[in-house]
């Protein structure tokens, strides 16, 4: 349900215009963000979460292709699994 409502907002403002939009809404995360650090607290803050939920919305639209979603998937595990490893090389 809730892709399909992304695909129909993708669908009306078109590829290039969301590409924009999520631009500014990374824009809006790194100020939420950049505030929760100044505060010192541990946890996000509402404005924090909400920013996120704003970048994920755009991500998923960005995403509406299903082997653009795969080879995200994929780059995201090589990714975690090369961490792991650096993690793995620091303990020793």
């Amino acid at each position: 349900m809730i892709e399909d409502i992304a695909k129909r907002i993708l669908k009306y403002y078109g590829t290039p215009h969301q590409k924009a939009k999520t631009i500014e809404e990374l824009a809006e995360l790194i100020v939420a963000l950049q505030k929760d650090l100044l505060s010192c607290k541990k946890e996000l803050s509402r404005e924090t979460l909400e920013e996120v939920a704003d970048v994920q919305i755009m991500l998923m639209q960005l995403l509406d292709k299903d082997d653009d979603k795969k080879a995200v998937n994929d780059l995201i595990l090589y990714k975690l699994e090369r961490q792991i490893q650096r993690i793995e090389k620091e303990k020793e």
